[in-house]
């Protein structure tokens, strides 16, 4: 979807976090030191399921590379919902919590623009009868205009490219 690299700052955190809370300095985060590490930088605390997973006797241990990996996926999945939140409330002018056909127009054509004026190939243009076909096989609710949840699945599925 939206993948973009972590930044250096973000990386640098991300080690940071695991040094603080690697207390006894093996090179290891215990499972609470896990847990700690994460609402640090993320704000919430791991799944049960998850400790479960990567903590299946206790004295398992996460050690730095897989703490970074884990930390790093999590980040990047968090800036992607902020980013396709941003996305739908720039197309969601009345700020109602959905997009009407008018809206949608307006912005698949913005983007069709920004990408011709940066000297982007291809093909230039979504009929108005393309956009409805859209909107009518995804309003779930028949209300003639596509909620949030809608709009991330439409983006998922790739059935519109933003």
């Amino acid at each position: 979807m939206f993948e973009a690299p972590l930044t250096t700052r973000m990386k640098s955190d991300i080690l940071e976090i695991f040094e603080m809370y690697d207390t006894d300095k093996k090179g290891g985060l215990s499972k609470l030191e896990f847990k700690l590490a994460c609402i640090s930088l993320l704000g919430f605390k791991p799944s049960k399921f998850e400790r479960k997973e990567l903590f299946p006797t206790p004295q398992s241990i996460v050690n730095r590379s897989l703490f970074v990996e884990i930390i790093s996926k999590k980040m990047m999945r968090i800036d992607e919902q902020d980013r396709m939140r941003q996305i739908f409330n720039s197309f969601d002018k009345e700020r109602k919590g959905y997009i009407h056909l008018e809206n949608l127009k307006d912005a698949v054509n913005s983007v069709i623009r920004f990408e011709k004026s940066n000297g982007k190939k291809g093909s230039h243009s979504l009929s108005t009868f393309a956009l409805e076909t859209l909107l009518t096989e995804h309003d779930e609710d028949r209300s003639n205009r596509i909620t949030y949840s809608t709009f991330c699945n439409l983006i998922l599925k790739k059935h519109l490219m933003i």
